[in-house]
């Protein structure tokens, strides 16, 4: 071990079953990806990379119904 800390951060994420009504409640559609499978793909890409900086990454799997009643 080098010494260096760990970082530690959340990713939120999305069940593939809630994805379609996630995008639904988005103002920056266009900024997201197309299908979940996409998301999940890039979500998984980032996971790597800031793993391999050492950044810890807790997965937050979100409710969309939740998340749409906290909002209000």
């Amino acid at each position: 071990m080098t010494g260096r800390k760990l970082t530690k951060t959340g990713l939120a994420c999305y069940s593939k079953d809630q994805w379609p009504m996630f995008l639904s409640t988005v103002d920056d559609r266009d900024e997201w990806e197309e299908t979940w499978e996409e998301w999940r793909a890039n979500a998984d890409r980032a996971i790597r990379e800031m793993r391999s900086m050492r950044i810890e990454v807790v997965e937050v799997l979100l409710d969309i119904d939740e998340l749409a009643e906290y909002c209000k």
